[in-house]
């Protein structure tokens, strides 16, 4: 990085200019400025004439200054300006060491910010991980009502208290809703996630319509399983008590699939939850899964499937809040869960290619599994390993 540096600051002055639409675009970087510090102490006449000034002010002693008259480098070193002032005490320096101090932290809560992040419903969340600690990095209560310049590295104010700082970040990244992302190698999707975080500070923003609705489908999923809870006590249903927030998500899903041109759901999933999301979120009818139940003749099936009614698939189409229609398929399960995993995928593939649909465009897979089932390893690995395959 420092050869970097020395080749764009050529004897040309280019780097001059360079720190002034810095300063008057952006505002100081201070990671930038602690950069060109180090390079200035390690070899005073590899920096711009600007910037050697400034720490010749402050007092920043090149390395090897006071020991046989050679830099580090390998140099003669050489003497700072003859009308260099007084050092101001080293405030120009710890300014931009605290800024540099705050940068980090902000990643750190990027990057670590869900290891205290209240996911537990139960209560039982760490509330500490020294990475997060502003005494970690040399901050006391003293330092929160100080003002830092974050520029444009978070939304809001370009300067702003480390109290208001560590307020957002805690907001995005330890709510109830973690996040870990800063592994990811494509920088390009990673800003994308962490501007669309950062901006809503992890949290929808729903209209009153949305909440509505939202309450709507969670109130329908809870009375479907306390109805079956109750009408059909003891019986086998695989219940998704818990999880109810499974059926507004899912609706949600189809709701906006038209938006973005999708015609075409292909849906696999667990046992857990297929009975709530068959009657409310593809509009199978109560009479029919009750049937089931009460092994009646079934409406919809006269001749029986020949299998347990949390295996059936089921297809149908739904005319969603904007007119259009969306066709949803429910794949059928086999008695191994996962399997059905590579099962939607080959047959979404499979229509995409009927349909012309060349880029999957038009007809989605989607796929439903509980926590446990991206251990990395079995069906739901090998399933994610396809998508490098041609074909």
């Amino acid at each position: 990085m420092t050869r970097e540096r020395n080749d764009r600051s050529g004897a040309n002055g280019a780097s001059d200019s360079r720190v002034e639409s810095l300063e008057g675009d952006f505002g100081l970087n201070a990671a930038f400025v602690e950069e060109i510090r180090q390079q200035y102490e390690i070899d005073p006449s590899s920096v711009p004439a600007a910037w050697a000034e400034v720490f010749a002010r402050e007092g920043s002693a090149p390395a090897g200054a006071r020991e046989a008259g050679t830099s580090t480098a390998g140099g003669p070193l050489r003497a700072g300006p003859a009308s260099a002032e007084p050092p101001r005490d080293g405030v120009v320096a710890d300014l931009s060491d605290k800024h540099a101090r705050v940068l980090r932290l902000i990643h750190a809560y990027r990057a670590r910010g869900h290891r205290i992040a209240r996911s537990d419903p139960l209560g039982g969340n760490p509330d500490y991980f020294p990475e997060l600690d502003p005494a970690h990095y040399g901050f006391g209560h003293d330092d929160l009502a100080e003002r830092y310049a974050v520029g444009s590295e978070l939304p809001g104010d370009p300067v702003q208290t480390l109290a208001e700082i560590l307020e957002r970040l805690k907001r995005t990244y330890c709510g109830t809703i973690g996040v870990e992302f800063t592994h990811m190698q494509d920088p390009g999707r990673k800003m994308w996630l962490r501007s669309i975080l950062e901006e809503t500070q992890n949290q929808p923003r729903l209209d009153y319509e949305e909440k509505r609705r939202i309450l709507r489908k969670l109130s329908e999923a809870e009375l479907f399983e306390r109805f079956l809870h109750t009408k059909f006590l003891g019986q086998k249903r695989f219940s998704l008590e818990g999880a109810e927030s499974l059926i507004p998500l899912l609706d949600t899903v189809v709701e906006r699939s038209p938006g973005y041109g999708v015609g075409e759901l292909v849906l696999g999933m667990a046992h857990r939850g297929r009975l709530n999301v068959l009657v409310n979120v593809l509009g199978k009818s109560y009479e029919s899964v009750f049937s089931e139940f009460e092994d009646s003749p079934l409406l919809d099936s006269p001749f029986g499937s020949g299998d347990v009614k949390y295996h059936k698939g089921y297809s149908k189409d739904r005319r969603t809040a904007s007119g259009d229609v969306v066709h949803m398929t429910l794949t059928s399960n086999p008695s191994h869960l996962e399997v059905v995993d590579p099962v939607v995928e080959g047959r979404a593939r499979a229509k995409q290619v009927r349909a012309g649909d060349l880029h999957g465009k038009t007809i989605v897979p989607v796929e439903i599994h509980g926590d446990a089932a991206f251990a990395g390893q079995g069906v739901v690995a090998e399933t994610l390993n396809l998508s490098r395959l041609r074909g």
